[in-house]
């Protein structure tokens, strides 16, 4: 069974669906990061093909998730350490799509700079530092309410949907993102809202979107939709 990167904070109801295909792991308080975000996979390791990047304090106060990276992947160490604020928050939030690869270039770690010219990965370099929480990804489509992802994924071929901002909880913060609040099964075509995607101000394009791309939609009806960071499978 694969394994699964999730907030410890993640919901309950969620995490027990998920467990249904994934070997849960969950990530706990990186204590360099702000609260509301220091438990999110997506601000806390990247992982692209057979190789991660995570911090060093991270990878050892976390011994289930070291003895999960090590059974499979070469693990990189980051060059710096993840400070609370923006942008030293943002040292491996990177948007992984095919060859290429969209981050803010003057923040994320070098040791990611340096993997993605190894593994020829094209580094696209935008504003925004939290570019894995602001996009859900697909296969070859992006869901965003970034403009200049959404521009730039475009002239690379994706097929791109731009939604309005908000409609989606974290707390601490006005709102969070659709990255951060979803994970894309690529091996079902599904994707995981986690919470209640219906009152999102854009869920019918959405969802029509998603059914576009033959991707399904689970979420739970019961639950606000909250940003956790999103999902890494390993």
């Amino acid at each position: 069974m694969k394994r699964l990167l999730v907030s410890k904070f993640m919901y309950e109801d969620v995490k027990a669906e998920l467990s249904k295909h994934f070997d849960i792991i969950e990530l706990d308080e990186n204590k360099s990061l702000d609260k509301p975000v220091n438990t999110h996979p997506d601000m806390q390791l990247l992982r692209l093909d057979d190789e991660v990047v995570v911090s060093k304090s991270l990878y050892v106060q976390n011994e289930k998730l070291a003895d999960a990276l090590k059974l499979d992947y070469k693990v990189n160490f980051t060059l710096s350490e993840h400070t609370p604020d923006y942008p030293g928050d943002v040292i491996l939030n990177a948007l992984r799509l095919d060859s290429y690869l969209f981050c803010k270039r003057s923040s994320i770690d070098e040791s990611v700079v340096k993997l993605a010219g190894k593994k020829n990965i094209t580094l696209v370099n935008i504003k925004q530092g939290y570019s894995a929480c602001s996009t859900l990804a697909l296969d070859k489509a992006v869901v965003s309410a970034d403009r200049v992802i959404c521009e730039k994924a475009f002239d690379l071929g994706y097929d791109v949907l731009q939604i309005s901002p908000g409609g989606i909880r974290l707390d601490g913060y006005d709102y969070g993102f659709i990255g951060g609040a979803s994970f894309y099964d690529r091996g079902r075509s599904c994707v995981y809202f986690f919470g209640n995607i219906k009152p999102h101000p854009d869920y019918d394009n959405i969802v029509a979107f998603l059914a576009e791309h033959s991707v399904s939609v689970t979420a739970f009806e019961n639950l606000e939709l909250s940003d956790f960071g999103g999902a890494i499978a390993l």
